[in-house]
């Protein structure tokens, strides 16, 4: 068994290196979820602050059992450890997937499951483009689908039900998934007592959300959901309604664009009746609450982490209904293709790393620097990984004088295309001399310490000769218009 699974690992390993340094320079890996999840794991490790820095909220014990692979911080590289988080996360997937469908290990088998696993537009622009950056919510797919599995195909639920459990560690979002979970076993075995630990999950579920401001005071994920539902607490019916029906055709449309491109793959017609129903009840919580979202983002499943616990269900249909054939192949990848462009052709700021000198700032910003671990440093949104061995935050939060930063790291190339180039923005264009005027009213005692196209770093407490001009400005965004692939 570890002999053939062992064997699996080598070839995955040695293709998933081939397709890393084909797809390396397409990737951006971004501040927004990539680096908050990479400062978690290094402020575990340096014994640093008991949150992360990105918000200064979010509390370790949150997602206490992202602790069991936080020692994967002492690789020191930040870009390291996120190639690391990346190849174990895909890895999980694979190997369970292969060992649950095929079993033994064929090199042609192998092969062909690696085509098809990364030519699935989810999961090649989750890695190709990295559009959110590693998420802690990337290593639930394995464990997902693994109780399925024991519970839809083995029929044995307790074993099911005790993998699930570690993932209520994890994230909010499983517990409200769970009690669903429970009834679709109740459904697979038509055992009544399921049905009970379903209505003994919400619960205590219920329980959890009060006591959870005591356990982990004013959480990150409190205020997302706030945000993202408070037309729903708000037992105004014209606000729910107005806030919900908003865009709801385009939510649906980002919705059912995921399933497309698993349509080939299955064959719909075999599938029973009650495994459509059991499948329905998986998916639904996730559905209902990216749908009830007021956030738009929620709803785009075919590149958007939120909808990965949604893959496992897929996998778990597959696994019993799967069909391969030259044709359906061949149509699979057609669609995911013409999906891919059509993702490509929304030309969001995230989707680009060609604006990222990664070079300059390796050999030439960093080099400067002088930090420790409990240095503040403030950076955009995807300049902002390459420092997250610090305590690195959003630009936004220059305001907050209780964390004044070490250093600020200006990469006016992706300002400026975030400024004026960014869907929904309005089209007269705002230039870089006009951001640095108004951002610096922020800075006091301040110096530049490094002044290069298209960076920008202050110094706290600095005395520097550097200056900048409105001509040098105005040269810098011409050749950021020049050298963008708008």
């Amino acid at each position: 068994m570890l002999r053939n699974i062992s064997k699996i690992i080598f070839v995955f390993s040695v293709l998933f290196i081939v397709l890393t340094i084909i797809l390396k320079p397409f990737q951006l890996m971004g501040l927004t979820d990539q680096g908050y999840w990479i400062n978690f794991f290094y402020n575990i490790v340096n014994n640093g602050e008991p949150v992360t820095s990105l918000n200064n909220r979010h509390n370790f014990l949150e997602h206490s059992l992202l602790i069991v692979i936080a020692p994967l911080a002492y690789i020191k590289s930040p870009i390291a450890l996120s190639y690391a988080l990346y190849y174990l996360t895909y890895l999980s997937w694979f190997l369970t997937f292969y060992l649950l469908y095929l079993g033994q290990f064929e090199i042609k088998k192998v092969f062909k499951s690696f085509l098809l696993f990364f030519c699935s537009t989810t999961i090649l622009l989750h890695y190709g483009l990295n559009y959110n950056g590693w998420n802690s919510i990337y290593i639930a797919p394995a464990i997902l689908l693994t109780s399925y599995y024991f519970s839809f195909i083995r029929s044995e639920y307790t074993k099911s039900i005790v993998i699930y459990l570690p993932l209520l560690l994890l994230k909010i979002q499983f517990w409200l998934i769970f009690p669903f979970f429970l009834s679709s076993i109740y459904l697979h075995s038509k055992n009544k007592k399921y049905l009970i630990y379903a209505v003994l999950s919400i619960l205590t579920f219920y329980l959890y959300i009060n006591v959870r401001p005591n356990i982990f005071g004013e959480s990150t994920t409190g205020i997302l959901l706030d945000t993202a539902y408070s037309h729903i607490i708000s037992y105004d019916l014209n606000i729910f309604f107005e806030t919900f029906l908003r865009n709801i055709p385009l939510k649906l449309s980002l919705i059912s664009a995921f399933f497309v491109q698993f349509i080939f793959l299955i064959n719909f017609k075999a599938i029973k009746r009650n495994d459509a129903l059991i499948a329905l009840l998986l998916i639904l919580p996730i559905f209902s609450y990216c749908i009830l979202s007021s956030r738009t983002v929620m709803s785009y499943w075919t590149h958007e982490h939120y909808a990965l616990p949604v893959l496992p269900v897929i996998f778990l249909i597959f696994l019993k209904y799967g069909i391969l054939s030259r044709i359906r192949i061949t149509l699979f990848v057609i669609v995911n293709l013409i999906l891919i462009l059509g993702i490509l052709s929304l030309k969001e700021p995230w989707q680009y790393k060609y604006y990222q000198d990664e070079t300059q700032l390796n050999n030439n910003i960093m080099t400067l620097m002088t930090t420790s671990y409990n240095d503040h440093i403030l950076a955009d949104d995807r300049t902002g990984l390459y420092f997250t061995n610090n305590q690195v935050n959003f630009l936004k939060y220059i305001e907050d004088r209780n964390r004044e930063p070490k250093y600020v790291v200006l990469n006016l190339r992706y300002i400026y295309y975030i400024n004026n180039i960014q869907r929904h923005r309005s089209k007269e264009a705002s230039s870089s001399f006009e951001f640095i005027n108004d951002y610096v009213k922020n800075l006091n005692d301040y110096g530049i310490l490094y002044l290069n196209y298209p960076f920008v770093v202050y110094e706290k407490n600095l005395k520097s000769d550097l200056e900048i001009n409105l001509n040098m400005l105005n040269n810098w965004d011409q050749k950021i218009l020049s050298d963008n692939r708008y």
